[in-house]
């Protein structure tokens, strides 16, 4: 873990508090210190400062002085997502009348933080700092875990072969639609779109008013060809064994290894409405009757794990009624 410190420079007592409080507090924690005048650089200060602030986990700003640098520091920071502890010297909390340009106080945007006032580098401020960093730590370390976690996911479902990935995708639609009662199509596909490796699986489910056909696709990059091809078939086709629906709907999960590009999309579903950041929509009805038949395409692409591929999944059907 890095913290990066922001304060004014060439001040005895703001010093102090940096190398016998702060300090310190952060090495019984082992978290690195980055404060811009105590690293060894060769490099333009202000390119080294926003190096040092993106490679933080976390900042400390002491607000004494009123240094704007250490205020545009910390909301950068804070921009960034990153916790900002706020510390400052006890008297910065009311003003002054020998301090008419504010540079003894804490200022107004920032009065209603939580700050850890000091007086000069005791054990009480060392204890109050010390707790509020491991406040902050905590899920700064859970997130971290799930990251390695899921980087080792990630690296784990690469090394799979093509079509392994493709088929862990492919079980994990059909064991969630079954349990919502959907039932497969006696048949998957392994098929070649172009040269690119794809898999195509069926299932279906239907009351007396509503049919819900529901085709996965699983592929490693979706072509332009691929997803022109679903806006002319439906998932649903007449059978004397079937009631009169007056709601038909063909939804198709296409689930994609790779990113596809927002144009080729477009192209490719250009009578389709886009209703979110995932799904299109294209309606017709039918004629002289309140019958209609609705296609749905809902795209999932650039999937590197299947943990990251389940809430995704998991949104589409919940949205759309699946």
């Amino acid at each position: 873990m890095k913290c990066f410190i922001a304060s004014a420079f060439g001040h005895d007592d703001v010093d102090a508090i940096y190398d016998r409080c702060v300090v310190p507090v952060l090495r019984k924690l082992f978290v690195t210190p980055l404060r811009v005048d105590r690293v060894e650089h060769n490099e333009d200060i202000d390119n080294k400062i926003f190096e040092l602030l993106d490679s933080a986990d976390f900042a400390i700003a002491d607000l004494t002085y009123a240094r704007p640098s250490v205020y545009y520091e910390a909301g950068y920071a804070a921009g960034k997502s990153k916790p900002v502890i706020y510390i400052a010297k006890r008297d910065h909390f009311k003003a002054r009348d020998d301090d008419p340009y504010g540079n003894f106080r804490v200022h107004f945007d920032l009065q209603m933080r939580n700050i850890i006032s000091w007086t000069g580098p005791d054990h009480t401020f060392s204890d109050k700092l010390l707790n509020r960093v491991r406040l902050v730590l905590r899920p700064l370390k859970r997130a971290n875990i799930h990251n390695l976690e899921l980087e080792a996911e990630r690296s784990e479902f690469n090394r799979l072969p093509m079509y392994d990935r493709l088929g862990i995708l492919q079980k994990t639609c059909i064991d969630l639609l079954r349990t919502r009662s959907f039932q497969s199509f006696p048949f998957t596909i392994d098929a070649a779109n172009g040269t690119t490796p794809t898999r195509w699986t069926y299932l279906k489910r239907f009351d007396n008013t509503r049919y819900q056909g529901v085709g996965i696709i699983t592929t490693s990059s979706a072509t332009k060809k691929l997803l022109q091809s679903l806006s002319w078939n439906s998932l649903y086709s007449p059978s004397p064994n079937y009631p009169n629906f007056r709601l038909r709907e063909s939804h198709y999960i296409v689930a994609s290894l790779k990113s596809i590009p927002h144009s080729q999309i477009t192209e490719a579903l250009a009578f389709f409405h886009r209703q979110n950041n995932i799904t299109l929509a294209s309606e017709s009805k039918v004629s002289r009757s309140t019958d209609s038949s609705v296609t749905y395409v809902h795209i999932i692409d650039g999937i590197k794990s299947k943990s990251e591929f389940v809430p995704a999944f998991r949104e589409v059907m919940n949205g759309n009624g699946l």
